[in-house]
Parts: structure tokens; sequence; C-alpha cells
């Protein structure tokens, strides 16, 4: 037999739920604190702004995300829409050349940062938006966003992200996963530790690029490295939770891991080259947000390490014990077997039940916030579904994107 891994179980089990509970809390005070300002402040005025929409190969799309550009609840006279086409094979520079109220661009395909940063070049605004091409906004998506620089150290505001397409069972994933970063995205934003701006509709001020530069051509996470580039010189970024915007979601496993894979290897390497935020130097952001977040994915690579390991070993432990015992006799064991009611009464159970009621807690308000209509039914099958799966799929992509920095595999 092979000697199991009880040993060091329990300890992992303790410290994870500490580690839970002590963040769980931390976050829902700082929601209670912070219960009246879950608004988007109202703007003091009209600031004219650039947004401006990468695109490569985006046929399908660009005619959807143009319109919701074009039909946002803010003068038009102080919007501009440049369409950076990014050397399309398809259709799709065409296309948008016949879009009135915007202009359009094109370039030689050199990715989509680099197609920003020519936007930035000829942009006229004071904010300068940035909305991906499978994406589009709501009608006050704006208006709920440009309240928040009225504050001169407000140097971006990312938008409220929802998922566009929710049918199949990976796409209801996302959407449940979206639903719970969004929330926990603006209580970041609450204490000054937000620290990304998604492609999906941020709106930086036009200040902010030409003090600190545009996006990084090189970086596979443009969007995590300007926004680290941002805190640096100590601004802050903030999340309009109520600014509706929506976007195309992989629905195919294979495209969600490649999505995740660079998202990890976008923060693995910036979190290093960033790696003097980790200080009080930068408030909340450094002693709590940044630590949180990497004690979050180290806690998913033990614990489902562990499990993993310890399913191996008592899976050739029990084949072991039916070779030696007969499998009958093993299987009229695992008939007769007793549930051991000890763990109901340990004290890992009580903190398992605290945990689970935090969950619950952070899922009603992660519904109420981002104005999910979910009926709540189906809402709490979705959600058990999620917590079932969540941990092994999250692990999964840590070891997918372990194996593609190995390989050195990591372009774009």
């Amino acid at each position: 037999m092979i000697a199991d891994l009880s040993s060091i179980g329990l300890p992992i089990m303790y410290a994870i739920s500490y580690f839970l509970l002590f963040n769980g809390i931390y976050l829902l005070f700082v929601r209670l604190e912070n219960q009246n300002n879950m608004e988007s402040p109202k703007p003091d005025k009209k600031y004219s702004i650039t947004v401006i929409v990468p695109m490569y190969n985006g046929a399908k799309h660009i005619k959807e995300c143009v319109d919701s550009l074009l039909n946002m609840d803010y003068p038009k006279e102080k919007v501009e829409i440049l369409v950076i086409d990014d050397g399309s094979t398809d259709n799709s520079y065409e296309i948008a050349k016949k879009i009135k109220g915007i202009k359009a661009y094109r370039k030689n395909h050199a990715g989509k940062s680099a197609a920003v940063n020519y936007g930035i070049k000829k942009a006229k605004g004071e904010l300068i938006g940035i909305l991906d091409v499978d994406s589009s906004v709501s009608q006050n998506a704006l208006i709920k966003m440009v309240g928040f620089f009225k504050d001169k150290k407000v140097a971006a505001v990312h938008s409220g992200l929802r998922a566009k397409n929710n049918d199949r069972f990976i796409e209801k994933f996302q959407e449940l996963e979206y639903m719970f970063s969004l929330f926990f995205k603006k209580m970041f934003s609450m204490i000054d530790g937000l620290y990304v701006t998604p492609g999906v509709f941020s709106v930086f001020r036009a200040s902010v690029f030409r003090e600190i530069g545009v996006f990084d051509t090189s970086e596979m996470s443009e969007d995590l490295e300007i926004a680290f580039r941002i805190i640096s010189k100590k601004y802050v970024i903030k999340c309009a939770i109520d600014a509706k915007t929506y976007t195309v979601v992989p629905d195919k496993f294979k495209d969600l891991t490649r999505q995740r894979v660079r998202w990890n290897c976008g923060l693995a390497r910036n979190l290093s080259r960033y790696r003097h935020l980790l200080s009080t130097n930068y408030g909340e952001l450094g002693y709590f947000v940044l630590p949180f977040t990497i004690i979050g994915h180290l806690t998913i690579m033990v614990f489902f390490s562990y499990v993993l390991a310890n399913f191996t070993i008592t899976l050739i432990n029990n084949l072991i014990l039916m070779s030696i015992i007969g499998v009958e006799t093993y299987l009229r064991g695992m008939l007769t077997f007793n549930m051991a009611w000890g763990f109901l009464q340990s004290k890992i159970f009580f903190y398992t039940l605290l945990t689970t009621a935090l969950g619950i807690i952070f899922l009603y308000y992660s519904k109420k916030y981002t104005g999910s209509k979910k009926k709540w039914g189906i809402l709490a099958i979705h959600y058990t579904l999620y917590i079932m799966v969540a941990g092994f799929v999250y692990f999964y992509f840590w070891i997918a994107t372990f194996y593609r920095i190995f390989r050195k595999d990591v372009r774009w």
C-alpha cells in the first residue's frame, strides 16, 4: 500500500478556509462601508471622447458594435468613433467604410495594441475609449462612466462587462463567472485596488497616454500592463458596474483555454514586471488586492494538486486491496460502508458552512448589482454546478499555462 496524504490534507483545508473567510469578510465589510456608493457618480461635464475600435476580421460584429456606439445617450458632437482595421483578410474594412458617422482607417497587420496606438495618435477627444469589435455598449454606458473623471486621480474607468452569449454550458459558466468578477472588481474599485482595464469599453484620460506612453505592443495582455503602469504613477482605476457592456465569450473549451492561458501568462509576467506594487506604498492594492490575487491562484494549484494526488493514491490502494481480498468481498464492504459522521462535528465542517454562506451572500450581491434577470432557482443550479467544476477548470488552465511557458510558446 502507498501511504495516503491525510496528514497534509487537513492543514491544507484549514489554510484555505482561513484564507477564504478572511478575504470574504474583508470584502463584505468593504461592501457594507460603501453601500451608498454603488451607483456611478453623475458627470459634472460632458467630455469630448474618441472611441477606438481595433478590428481584425470583424465582419460579423462591426455593424452591431458601431451601431451601439452611435446610439449612445451622449451628445453626438462630442463623440468621435475611429475604426482601425488591422489588415483584415475579410471585408471588415469595406463594411466599416460604409457606416455613416465614423472614420475608418486601414493599416498593416501588427496586432491589437498597434491598432489602438494608431487610433490614439489620431484621437481628438479629452477621453479615449477602447471597445473590442465583438462587443457592444448599452445606451447609457458612457454617461455612467464619465462622472468618475471629476476626480483628478482617476486615469481610467472600466465598464460593467457582461457575457453576450449564454446558450451553452460553457457560456453559462462564463456568464456566472463574469457576474461574480464584476462585483469583486467593484469592491476593489472602492478601495482603489482595481488593476485591469479590459478591452470591452475602458475609458482613459487622453492626457494619461501623453504622460505614461501608449500600449506596449510586446505585451500579450496589454490591458493589464497599461493598468499596472497607470497605478505605478499613483493614478487609480474605477469600475462603473452599472455601465452595461456585452462581449462574445468563447463557446468552445479550446478557445476558452487559449484565452485563459493568455490571461494567466500576462498576469504572471506583469506581476513580475511590476512587483514593486506589492507594497504598502500603494495602499490596499499592495497589501490586500494583489496578495489576494496571487495567493488565490496558488491556492488553486496547491489544493487541486493535492486532490488529484490523493485520488490517484486512493485508487491505487483500492486496486491493490481488491487484488488481495477479491472483488466480491471489496464490493460487499463498499455496500455496507457507514458514513463517518465525525466530519459533521468537526471545525472544518463549520468553516465550510461559513464559506458557503459567504458565497451565497456574494451571489446575492452579484445578482443585485449586475442586474441579472435570471430566476433564483436557475441561478442556484448554475451556481452549484459552477462551484463543483470551477476549481478543476482553473487548475487545468494553469497547467496549460505552465506547459506553454515551459515550451516557451507564449506568442499570440
